[in-house]
């Protein structure tokens, strides 16, 4: 998840396989939960030069046109609307705006259970087919 090409995605996938639904969703959610929360903080921390070197200049540039139009109130929603796009570069370029880390951190639980269980679920299910 700190690393944008390597999308924790795919090991949500592999972890449906190899742990089963139940146990493959509740790690992978804390996993994402606390990479994605790494990388608002590295990108808070070390702002733009650095976010940028793990995902892209481009990747920041299409999603700083749209965080730059979230109202403070609106924030959570909003986030959960986009975290599916890709939660890493999401939560790079949450980290670079005004956005709280408590309102950030509500939308990524929220939206975490709903992401990360669509690919466990689609990995425990590839593991029913072949058995």
């Amino acid at each position: 998840m700190i690393v944008a090409p390597l999308s924790g995605s795919s090991l949500f996938v592999i972890g449906g396989l190899l742990f089963g639904k139940e146990s493959a969703l509740a790690l992978s959610w804390v996993a994402s939960v606390l990479g994605c929360s790494i990388n608002f903080w590295i990108s808070r921390r070390f702002g733009r030069s650095v976010a940028s070197r793990f995902v892209g200049q481009a990747e920041l540039d299409k999603l700083d046109k749209f965080i730059s139009q979230l109202k403070s109130h609106h924030s959570i929603f909003y986030i959960m609307v986009i975290m599916p796009l890709s939660q890493d570069v999401v939560s790079y370029a949450v980290g670079l705006t005004q956005i709280r880390y408590l309102h950030f951190l509500v939308a990524l639980v929220i939206s975490s259970v709903v992401i990360v269980g669509a690919y466990v679920y689609l990995g425990s299910g590839l593991l029913e087919l072949l058995i």
